[in-house]
């Protein structure tokens, strides 16, 4: 152990439901008390020294944080659990701007993560709204109504943006106006956050991993995974799609093709999702095991 933080000095917190996010000797973290339907807790937004365990500073969040927190050089963004963008100064976590999404979805947890990308920032709604937003002040640019919630957060290839709705379907916006450029219907969901590389967008959704080309928004390939996935984010290594699903099972696909180049099963449910480092791919179980699997 190099160091531990308790929350529950902060208030009525308990639970952490989206990743931390990591700039040089910072870790930003958010937290929330764990039952997002009652108004009688709190969550914070932290920033760690990564090497000591110092509070930077901390900013009450109403229910808690709802996302993973973004960064650019000077701000960091969260969505909080009531579908609130937050900007906050990272050197100190003063609140810069606030822009209030149209719609509460509170039962959509966690929310998508803004995307930071160039001077505006990109989000999505679980109302079914997406929109681009001027990164220093908040304004509304322009946004698109979609045909129901977003989900997931938008991926970005080759100046389009692709999101995936409730209703399954992957669609495809313009960066100038956020004009739809087509569209494609996953037969299963719900689904993770589209993958670009090499010319394909790789979707896992809940029991099957999709291959499109990306220009075309055409299907390459389809493996069926027959368990539940695991997790937000599958990894992309070196010619390999690795994949974890919730009956134990971490598996390294084909890129090109889907087919499987290895498996690995642990012995219990996998339900922390999959994390690769410098060619280690780390997961948790619901036994409560770490796994550190070193990947060739």
């Amino acid at each position: 152990m190099v160091w531990k933080y308790d929350i529950t000095r902060d208030g009525r917190q308990r639970s952490f439901h989206v990743n931390p996010a990591v700039d040089r000797d910072v870790i930003y973290v958010g937290c929330d008390h764990g039952q997002y339907f009652q108004n009688n807790g709190v969550g914070h937004l932290y920033a760690f020294d990564i090497k000591t365990g110092a509070v930077k500073w901390k900013h009450r969040v109403a229910l808690g944080v709802g996302s993973d927190p973004v960064f650019d050089d000077r701000d960091v963004f969260v969505i909080t659990i009531d579908d609130q963008l937050l900007s906050l100064k990272k050197d100190s976590g003063r609140l810069e701007w606030s822009f209030r999404k149209e719609g509460v979805i509170r039962h959509l947890f966690p929310k998508a993560a803004p995307l930071v990308e160039g001077e505006r920032l990109y989000v999505a709604s679980g109302d079914g709204h997406f929109y681009a937003l001027q990164k220093r002040t908040g304004r509304v640019i322009w946004q698109t109504n979609l045909d129901a919630g977003i989900y997931t957060s938008p991926t970005m290839a080759m100046d389009l943006y692709y999101v995936i709705t409730r209703n399954k379907t992957l669609y495809r916006l313009g960066k100038k106006n956020g004009e739809i450029k087509g569209s494609f219907s996953i037969p299963t969901g719900p689904s993770l956050a589209p993958l670009f590389d090499d010319g394909s967008l790789f979707v896992q959704s809940s029991r099957a991993v999709y291959a499109l080309d990306a220009a075309r928004l055409s299907l390459r390939w389809t493996t069926e995974l027959g368990s539940y996935m695991a997790g937000r984010f599958p990894v992309l290594w070196k010619e390999c799609l690795i994949v974890a699903t919730q009956d134990g099972r971490l598996r390294c696909l084909r890129r090109d093709t889907g087919s499987a180049v290895w498996e690995y099963r642990v012995d219990s449910e996998i339900t922390g999702g999959i994390a690769e480092s410098r060619g280690v791919i780390y997961l948790g179980t619901r036994a409560g095991t770490l796994h550190a699997l070193q990947l060739k």
